[in-house]
């Protein structure tokens, strides 16, 4: 029970972004630091034989998996695997079992005896582990223990050695995680995040590629009902999950259909937010706007709806399809100044007229 409540307040202190680190590390079989952290042996107390990348070939449960499997001490560190006589390490037998039961129980024996036994005339003592445990032999001969040390861990992918989160972010973004192949508008999750508008409105665009947007809909089918109705509030017609109350609701898309026609925009429509975004997207890149504001028109649209439903539910306001667009152009308009030293040169009408012109 202490070391849970321990555990508890670690992980209560953790940032989100650790959290998903370490989760994503641990959904990983083989583990993501295991497999970037190299540990320079000491006295091998705290380092796992078979687990942790600390020989130079890498971990050995990987690279000598039949041994691994007849191994009943398959969770010691390397200090329980031998033994110091007479002030030098000798191994063990790595806990390995044979088949036989007429020959002698391998505890008592070590690996080299092992081995040696192994190729002695008229014995099948370890027949299908004997070139595996004879490399692992010979591996081990680079190691040197040391008794008065203590084991250390080197993060391989830095160029110091050092490890920051946000190394490892970028690690994780480039390798790509996510299980199974890329999609076909994956492509969305990175870019979303490189637009130039609050820092909100990008995790409001991701949190829809994920569905994590907290419609009705979606909190009922996790037990959770805010109000008694999960209709959607646009058109009252069908349960008001993200991507139909946002996306694909025949008046939310008169607002889309509106703001396509604002930037002269045809082929708009699109199945999911990733594909939507990404058209959108792609859009603004040959209308030559400038880099970080291709997606700010997508972004205000999106955001707006959100705001817009959000006020009908909660202060029962009324709505109307020209004041939602006039909404829409207006966050663009906010929007496409953002880090922009000084104030725009244009009044909000000017620019509603000729947008690409201004973001260009």
């Amino acid at each position: 029970m202490a070391h849970g409540g321990i555990k508890n307040r670690r992980e209560a202190h953790m940032s989100s972004w650790w959290r998903d680190i370490v989760a994503l590390d641990s959904a990983k079989p083989e583990g993501f630091f295991n497999l970037n952290c190299k540990v320079s042996v000491g006295n091998g107390f705290t380092t796992s034989f078979w687990f942790s990348n600390w020989t130079r070939q890498g971990i050995l449960k990987d690279l000598f998996t039949l041994l691994f499997i007849s191994s009943v001490l398959q969770q010691v560190s390397v200090a329980l695997m031998g033994s110091w006589q007479e002030g030098v390490w000798v191994w063990g037998c790595f806990g390995l079992q044979h088949n036989s039961s007429n020959s002698q129980h391998t505890d008592s024996l070590s690996a080299t005896d092992v081995v040696a036994n192994s190729q002695g005339e008229g014995h099948n003592f370890f027949t299908p582990w004997n070139e595996q445990l004879a490399r692992l032999m010979q591996d081990l001969q680079e190691v040197e223990l040391d008794f008065n040390s203590q084991d250390t861990i080197q993060w391989m992918e830095g160029d110091d050695g050092s490890f920051s989160v946000k190394h490892c972010y970028k690690i994780l973004n480039a390798r790509h995680y996510p299980y199974g192949p890329l999609g076909e508008f994956d492509k969305a999750y990175q870019t979303v995040w490189k637009m130039e508008v609050p820092l909100k409105i990008k995790a409001f665009g991701w949190r829809c590629f994920i569905d994590r947007i907290p419609t009705s809909s979606g909190l009922s089918s996790k037990g959770i009902i805010l109000i008694s109705s999960s209709s959607c509030v646009f058109c009252c017609n069908h349960d008001d999950f993200s991507a139909h109350l946002l996306l694909l609701c025949h008046n939310v898309d008169l607002v889309w259909r509106e703001i396509a026609d604002w930037i002269g925009f045809e082929d708009y429509k699109a199945r999911d937010f990733k594909e939507s975004f990404l058209k959108w997207y792609y859009f603004g890149k040959k209308s030559y706007v400038r880099k970080g504001k291709e997606g700010v028109v997508w972004l205000a649209v999106l955001w707006h709806l959100w705001t817009v439903r959000n006020r009908i539910v909660f202060r029962g306001d009324s709505w109307n399809i020209s004041n939602i667009v006039w909404g829409v152009k207006a966050l663009v308009w906010r929007w496409a100044f953002v880090r922009k030293i000084r104030q725009p040169n244009c009044t909000f009408y000017e620019f509603s007229r000729n947008l690409l012109m201004y973001l260009s």
